[in-house]
């Protein structure tokens, strides 16, 4: 099992690669029309239009989509929403699970009249975001997923024992860690993985740092053992899977792009869109083409 964990690592961390910084810092924080809770859900909303959620990854927040918000917001209402837990937010009392994410973003659509919203996540929020459409396709205009899939990729090939047991040892990793491993843990993720400009790798590691570290690994836990994959049929309508590319990555993009559509098989005619120069954040690495890749996802909605 270390073996299988190690080649999980060493794989997240072949992504890293040196490019010209050009992103000096993340993008200041729009004035949301309002904020409010939802179970654990924090949500800040903005403009007005047809209805955007906006679901952010592992110990992220809102501030996963500052550079994007804008846009969205000139022609549809946007709900960026963040965790209990998550980049500063106090930490929820009870389980972190799936179900509880179903039950608090249907609470939030009920509670406030959205009909059929998009629904756009990264990383963890791109996979919770697909199972809750596969669960609800009668409350979901389109889904959009942000380099989060049905099932993590460096563990698609194991069993769903292997997953298990892989998804506990590294949850329990980061269970034990103190805060000042935890802070450098993410600042070696976000300067390997997250984004290719170093001074805004150091920005973002800070703010995701401020995560309770029982509640990443608790949702880290619940990531890595989910596959989706059979229940691809259920959604209603084509999925789009978004994600970045950078010439250190062990294979070539039109190899990532065939490997992504592998673990989309099921759903039918998912768009896969790779944008160079990109690494897992790729709202922040390359916020105009992922800007244009998403306005033709919602575009392309019957």
């Amino acid at each position: 099992m270390r073996n299988l964990i190690a080649a999980v690592c060493a794989a997240l961390l072949a992504l890293s690669v040196s490019l010209p910084a050009h992103a000096a810092a993340l993008a200041p924080a729009p004035r949301p029309i309002e904020s409010f809770d939802v179970g654990m859900l924090h949500v800040e909303r903005f403009g007005s239009g047809d209805s955007v959620v906006l679901v952010p990854g592992l110990a992220s927040g809102a501030w996963t989509w500052n550079a994007v918000i804008p846009h969205l917001a000139a022609t549809h209402s946007v709900y960026a929403v963040t965790f209990a837990g998550f980049s500063g937010r106090p930490a929820a009392s009870g389980d972190v699970t799936f179900a509880r994410f179903d039950a608090d973003l249907s609470a939030l659509l009920t509670s406030r009249a959205i009909v059929k919203p998009a629904l756009v996540g990264h990383s963890l929020g791109g996979t919770l975001v697909i199972a809750y459409a596969e669960a609800h396709p009668d409350r979901v205009r389109t889904v959009v997923a942000v380099d989060g899939l049905p099932i993590f990729p460096m563990l698609a090939q194991m069993t769903a024992d292997q997953r298990s047991a892989a998804a506990k040892q590294l949850a329990d990793s980061v269970r034990s860690q103190t805060d000042e491993q935890f802070a450098t843990y993410e600042s070696g993720y976000m300067a390997s993985v997250g984004v290719t400009d170093a001074g805004l790798a150091k920005e973002i590691a800070a703010l995701s740092a401020r995560s309770d570290r029982a509640t990443v690994a608790a949702w880290l836990q619940a990531d890595l053992v989910t596959d989706l994959r059979p229940q691809l049929g259920m959604l209603a309508v084509p999925p789009t899977e978004i994600t970045g590319y950078s010439p250190a990555e062990p294979y070539t993009q039109e190899q990532k792009a065939a490997f992504y559509r592998t673990l989309l098989t099921g759903a039918s005619k998912a768009d896969v869109v790779v944008i160079p120069g990109a690494k897992h954040f790729v709202m922040l690495d390359q916020p105009e083409q992922f800007a244009a890749a998403l306005d033709h996802a919602l575009r392309a909605v019957p």
